[in-house]
């Protein structure tokens, strides 16, 4: 099967749609049909607003019609309609314009992102093969209004109108309600009597009376909606009140009524729907239809809706045909035919592949069938599960086959499994997920099911879906357990070829050969080293801290006048802004604002808030780390052991998690003291291998700047350069304060950083950042250029590009909103910067760990952490590893300026830091 998977017909999983016949010749044998009219220029702008910036990762905006098909589809599914239509507005002025110029004058003009999305919405409405109906000079209301009426006169039709407009519920009668899907409320006449004190008949008289602030119907002056319902009991007809104004029940409303008597016989008019517009319409145009599926599937592929394509499934879905492996002999003949590519899975007890045991393995080397040998499965079961061991010796020879190609959805994980098992996985390494997220980087989640949904159209099962309450997988029926996993295997298998061809027309084949793919290796090795920690050490540093954090919280009681939970953000807000009587900086929607930034503003004034900030900061530092990092020693091992992952940040940057080892305060005494508990075993030393200032040398690089490029090759110090020529003074002068200021500048430069921005971590005014950002772009003229071409091309494409190729897609960089725009820009400069230097320590760590493992040298690299690699070695290698480190890292990559790297050793990473 081909990566366009065939769909005859739409049918929906979970909570399903309604089933449509497959011929256009439909029978029903229904009592009443329901008939669903939607108005579709509100929900379209609706969903415009609701969701903000949604797009496609080449920068198409898709937030409307996201929005709006979703809508459709819960209509469709929620509902059951058996028939549906949907009325549209059209561009032409209607007889509501010629009767009142300012007719709703005041909306805002249709941006441009939204008109561009309209289009698509109606090719996903055509290929729902759900009528549209527009006619020039009529608004969608009367189009609504005239069809309500029309159809209601079917004794066998019941009509629902999908608005959230007041106007519409006019039309509200036994036979006509109204829908609101966002409250999933059916609304019929007793619920608009109860809700507006008029029945549906009389909406347009009340609307008359109180105006409209959405259609601009201007109403009488004065009267509000509280009003008009209380004047509206007292007349039977709205004729009759005009005729006779003192019936309005008191003299200033009767007053009121007089002098807006003109206004209010044209809001009448203009609140009136039309109930005979000239619209072709009957039953049968409404009737449900076959979906056209390929259409949908394709869209909803096209515009990246990952979560709608699991409605959307074909009954020729691929069907994968798994087999229960439970004979060693069978399983010979197995591993014996296998002679290409093979992908596979394994089914474990723990996230953490160094404390996972093997349930259950699959296999897959053809489209459409695996293979699932279960191991340790502790159900209740009649199939027999060979033993582990001996699965592993038959497995053995082909998962340690170089010739042969290796595919895997997160196959760095399956590799450290089997690694702890003894076995090496060799060959040619193909990981699905990483090919995905290299695709589109922007994605939060690159899981299987997101996958397979986006690249094949096909709904996979989770694992929670599978699995439910359970707690471990072993607990899960063999059965189920054989089709979930072979699922896993089979589609790795299928998406490989598709995401490949992706991959080649994106030009990203390279960055996911050369560096992605050997990087797996790695991280292998380093997540299988981990880190040896010195409990005893964060169990002082524990005690001392809770001292410490003691003697804060007295003092913040002292401060604040009483006891209270310093960890309540309302009960802080309680002390702040009431009885100590500061003032707010921002709110939330459960009150006044206590955060980092908040607090710090507060400082200023007052010194509870800096307490606070010690508090939260110290109370962090012993729950994070102190506390924590012990009770995360692998027993078996004894060491610490993070997972690094490559499918996590946008611009390709490494993140640890399990724990978060790449997060360890890397200043301050207690970073310090935290870093002095990673240490090396006995005979060991650790060696900390650090780029010096690697995005300034890639800013130099990239920019050409001159005064950057002689600094580097110089080997001139950059901040203290900086620090000269931002001051003018001579290098002797310079103070270690100007120094401050110009890293500040420095880096923030490479962010993209603003005036106020630089003011806020300088302390200084606005305008004193502007002219040392001002004095910088004039020293250095190529660094102004560079951000200005970047910017332009990055607006071009629509993403931005690392010097070896990696994309990120940036289509806010057009956005009309200039918050979006000027923070889309900064990110359009510093991507390339801070992605390159990415890449590089990526393609460093594969050097470096090749050179180790070619000789006898017996180091290792035990973590990374964004520009630092740290290495831990015999005593006697140190030098060696040294010399290794140095030359692996500064030959990375050929720029036009050096790279250097700052490379110490000791007892433990603080020391070797």
């Amino acid at each position: 099967m081909t990566g366009q998977a065939h769909h005859d017909r739409l049918t929906m999983t979970g909570s399903h749609l309604p089933t449509w016949n497959e011929k256009e010749s439909i029978v029903y044998t229904i009592d009443v049909m329901k008939i669903f009219l939607i108005d579709g220029n509100s929900y379209i702008y609706r969903a415009f607003y609701a969701i903000r910036d949604l797009s496609t990762s080449k920068g198409e905006p898709t937030n409307a019609v996201f929005g709006f098909t979703n809508m459709l589809l819960k209509i469709m599914r929620d509902m059951k309609p058996e028939g549906i239509l949907i009325a549209m507005d059209s561009r032409e002025p209607t007889k509501r314009h010629d009767a009142y110029e300012h007719y709703k004058a005041q909306r805002p003009e249709t941006p441009e992102t939204l008109i561009q999305q309209i289009p698509v919405i109606k090719r996903i409405i055509n290929a729902l093969r759900i009528p549209i109906l527009e006619m020039p000079g009529y608004e969608a209301d009367d189009i609504l209004a005239t069809a309500a009426r029309k159809l209601s006169v079917d004794p066998e039709n019941e009509i629902y109108i999908v608005a959230a407009d007041k106007d519409m519920l006019q039309v509200v009668n036994d036979r006509i309600k109204v829908y609101d899907p966002a409250k999933d409320i059916i609304i019929d006449a007793d619920y608009v009597k109860n809700r507006f004190g008029v029945y549906p008949g009389r909406i347009p008289e009340l609307m008359a009376l109180m105006g409209d602030s959405i259609d601009n119907i201007p109403g009488a002056r004065g009267i509000g909606p509280k009003t008009a319902k209380e004047i509206l009991t007292h007349v039977d007809s709205l004729s009759e009140l005009l005729e006779n104004p003192e019936l309005a029940g008191r003299e200033r409303w009767t007053k009121l009524i007089k002098e807006s008597s003109d206004n209010i016989k044209l809001s009448y008019e203009l609140a009136t729907l039309i109930y005979d517009a000239p619209v072709e319409i009957n039953t049968d145009m409404c009737r449900m239809r076959e979906p056209e599926g390929d259409k949908l599937i394709e869209l909803f592929k096209e515009l990246e809706f990952t979560s709608l394509l699991q409605f959307v499934s074909g009954t020729k879905n691929m069907k994968v045909e798994s087999e229960i492996i439970d004979d060693p002999h069978r399983l010979k003949q197995v591993v014996s035919a296998i002679r290409g590519p093979v992908a596979f899975d394994l089914e474990t007890t723990d996230r953490n592949p160094v404390l996972a045991e093997i349930v259950g393995i699959s296999l897959c080397n053809e489209s459409g069938k695996g293979y699932y040998i279960p191991v340790s499965h502790t159900c209740i079961t009649d199939i027999r599960q060979p033993a582990l061991v001996e699965v592993l010796d038959i497995l053995r020879p082909v998962l340690e086959d170089s010739s042969i190609t290796k595919i895997g959805h997160n196959i760095k994980y399956d590799i450290i499994c089997m690694k702890k098992y003894g076995i090496s996985v060799k060959g040619k390494i193909y990981d699905t997920m990483v090919a995905s997220h290299l695709l589109n980087p922007n994605k939060s989640n690159h899981n299987l099911e997101g996958a397979v949904l986006q690249y094949l159209g096909l709904k996979k099962a989770g694992y929670r879906e599978v699995a439910g309450k359970i707690s471990s997988f072993a607990e899960l029926d063999i059965m189920t357990a054989a089709q979930y996993s072979v699922e896993d295997s089979a589609y790795s298998f299928q998406l490989k070829d598709i995401l490949f061809e992706r991959l080649g027309k994106e030009n990203l084949m390279d960055i996911y050969q050369d560096i992605e793919m050997p990087l797996i290796s790695v991280l292998v090795d380093i997540e299988m080293a981990g880190v040896k920690i010195d409990t005893e050490q964060l169990k002082k540093y524990s005690k001392d801290i809770k001292a410490e954090l003691n003697g804060i919280r007295d003092r913040i009681y002292g401060i604040a006048g009483r006891e209270f939970n310093i960890n309540s953000p309302k009960q802080l807000g309680e002390i702040l802004f009431h009885e100590i009587g500061l003032t707010p900086v921002k709110k939330t929607k459960n009150g006044y604002s206590t955060d980092i930034s908040v607090l710090k503003e507060l400082s200023k004034v007052h010194t509870l808030p800096q307490e606070i900030l010690d508090y939260r900061s110290l109370s962090k530092i012993k729950n994070t780390y102190l506390d924590t990092l012990p009770q995360l020693i692998n027993p078996s091992t004894g060491r610490v052991h993070t997972s690094f992952n490559q499918t996590v940040t946008a611009t390709g940057r490494l993140s640890s998690s399990e724990p978060n080892l790449q997060n360890i305060p890397a200043r301050g005494e207690w970073g310090r003291k935290i870093r002095q508990a990673f240490i090396a075993d006995e005979g060991n030393k650790l060696i900390s291998a650090d780029y010096s200032q690697i995005e300034l040398r890639i800013l130099a690089h990239m920019s050409r700047d001159t005064g950057l490029l002689d600094a580097f090759k110089k080997e001139i110090d950059i901040h203290s350069l900086t620090a000269s020529e931002v001051f003018n003074v001579p290098g002797g002068d310079i103070t270690p304060d100007m120094r401050r200021v110009a890293k500040a500048v420095n880096f923030g430069i490479i962010y993209g950083i603003t005036p106020y921005g630089l003011a806020e971590t300088l302390k200084c005014s606005p305008e004193e950042a502007r002219q040392y950002i001002d004095r910088y772009f004039s020293i250095h003229p190529g660094v102004r250029e560079f951000i200005d071409k970047t910017i332009k091309a990055t607006r071009e494409r629509g993403y931005s590009l690392t010097m070896f190729g990696r994309k990120r897609p940036i289509p806010e960089i057009n956005s009309r909103n200039g918050n979006q725009r000027s923070q889309a820009e900064r990110m359009a400069v510093n991507t390339p910067i801070q992605g390159t230097a990415a890449d590089i320590i990526k393609i460093a760590m594969i050097s470096v760990k090749n050179l180790f493992t070619s000789g006898p040298c017996s180091a290792k690299i035990i973590l990374q952490v964004h520009d630092e690699l740290l290495v831990e070695c015999k005593d006697e290698d140190v030098a060696s590893s040294i010399s290794i480190l140095r030359a692996g890292m500064e030959n990375a990559a050929e720029l036009d300026v050096p790279l250097k790297v700052d490379i110490s050793s000791g007892e433990n990473w603080a020391e070797a830091h």
